[in-house]
């Protein structure tokens, strides 16, 4: 079809076929497409609710030749195209341009740009980066008089003290956000931020062990997202319903009740709308109540094993921070427990590299988020407190592994990894310092630009070893 009667088709097919209209937009040249301004709107504003790859050179397009307010809606419609189609980098990139071009306006659009910037830092595992982000974001929205965003970046902060495990400061944000959400007159977005607030609020819960209170919350975020209907997005409502039955299989009380459980789990997809989105979460969540069901029914080292099977190194794409240290702890003890050293050195050495990633990360992202909006008082005070909890963890998993020592193995790659040139001891395990003293693994935490490690001797051993040899020379 020539182009001209394609764009004269599109045009007739805007009001009462949109889906069809796109399709025809995007066979032809953006340059024609965006020649008048009214269909160039009308596009911009279909892409927002529409993120498929193929209609992005529209919004390139736009980017290259727009200004203003209109390449600024082009730079946030493709990032949110990215960010739908799990390209986090690429969605990072063009928020953080979005907030750059737009710092001199501050107006809606801005705001969103920092939001959702502050939405990728977190997804990120950047929590730090997030945080200031979030501040400034609420305190925009304020000055907006925006009641549902000042709501949203509440909760969000709530979000981020969950990560960090700062349960009071998460708590507070949560009733913030429910008493700003009393004032929201749109439901969906009110509807929304009410099932995030659940939601976090059983994470808090289960990271607390208390079990019955997390799947208490689980079920609000069910019916919240049930009021919803269609509103609510699919792959909410498919975790919403797993965590509802694993939180109930982590409560039951007898064999028949966990097998039952189980099984409904493992049909989760079956039953509900299931998002491809959520599957390596569902996937662990199967592997994980496997793992208990058989560590429960006491079914032997064998059968732990078995179950076990790859599900240390699956924590890792599907928690952060702090609760993948958490997981991947229990894990180490719960080998020990059931006489698997091997499996549990592994779980403690992966807990041990989290550690010192985030740590490094606070530092890193300290200077980062200076470059868009200076971190406040308390988020210093925050990432001080969780640098500290940090290091502690980290010296408790470096007490599991020394403990797990067996002479003759490199012990102290599975603590420092690949990290900086030490000198570690081979006899004793101590790390060699900067202050020429040579102290306990537990006692030294590696920084996290560290590179890599070699095997030495310290002065003490040394001696040891030489007087053996003298002795065993003398006996021969």
């Amino acid at each position: 079809m020539d182009p001209a009667q394609t764009l004269a088709e599109a045009d007739g097919l805007r009001h009462h076929d949109r889906e069809h209209a796109l399709r025809l937009y995007a066979r032809l040249d953006p340059a024609l497409v965006f020649e008048e301004v009214e269909r160039r709107e009308w596009v911009v504003d279909q892409l927002g609710s529409n993120p498929v790859e193929e209609l992005r050179p529209f919004l390139r397009y736009g980017i290259e030749h727009g200004s203003g307010v209109d390449q600024r809606r082009c730079i946030h419609h493709l990032a949110l195209s990215h960010w739908y189609g799990f390209e986090v980098h690429e969605a990072r990139a063009l928020w953080r341009r979005a907030v750059e071009i737009g710092r001199t306006e501050r107006d809606h659009l801005w705001l969103f740009g920092i939001v959702n910037l502050s939405l990728v830092h977190t997804r990120e595992g950047r929590v730090f980066e997030a945080l200031p982000l979030i501040g400034l974001a609420r305190s925009e929205a304020q000055r907006l008089g925006d009641l549902a965003t000042v709501a949203f970046t509440a909760m969000r902060h709530g979000a981020v003290m969950v990560e960090l495990t700062e349960w009071e400061l998460a708590e507070r944000s949560f009733l913030e956000a429910e008493q700003l959400l009393d004032q929201v007159s749109n439901e969906r977005r009110r509807g929304v931020v009410t099932a995030e607030i659940h939601a976090f609020r059983a994470r808090m819960a289960c990271a607390r062990h208390d079990c019955r209170r997390a799947h208490e919350e689980t079920m609000r975020q069910i019916r919240a997202l049930d009021a919803l209907g269609r509103d609510a997005e699919p792959s909410l409502v498919v975790g919403a319903h797993s965590h509802r039955i694993k939180h109930a299989f982590s409560l039951a009380r007898n064999t028949a009740d966990r097998r039952r459980l189980l099984e409904e789990l493992r049909a989760v997809p079956e039953n509900y709308p299931f998002d491809e989105r959520w599957r390596p979460i569902w996937e662990f969540d199967v592997r994980w109540a496997e793992f208990e069901f058989a560590r429960r029914e006491e079914q032997g080292t064998e059968a732990l094993l078995e179950t076990s099977r790859g599900l240390v190194e699956a924590v890792i794409p599907v928690f952060e921070g702090e609760e993948r240290i958490e997981r991947l702890i229990y894990l180490g003890e719960r080998f020990e427990e059931a006489g698997a050293p091997d499996e549990a050195r592994r779980a403690y050495r992966l807990a041990a590299d989290t550690a010192v990633d985030r740590i490094g990360a606070m530092r890193v992202s300290l200077e980062h988020s200076a470059d868009l909006v200076e971190p406040s008082v308390e988020d210093r005070q925050v990432f001080a407190r969780a640098t500290d909890r940090l290091a502690e963890r980290y010296r408790v998993i470096a007490d599991a592994l020394q403990d797990l020592f067996v002479p003759g193995e490199p012990m102290h790659d599975w603590i420092i990894g690949d990290r900086e040139t030490l000198r570690a001891c081979g006899w004793c395990r101590r790390i060699h310092t900067n202050s020429d003293t040579w102290v306990p693994v537990s006692q030294y935490l590696p920084p996290a630009e560290a590179s890599r490690v070699s095997h030495g001797i310290c002065p003490e051993c040394a001696r040891d070893q030489s007087g053996r040899e003298r002795t065993e020379t003398v006996g021969v």
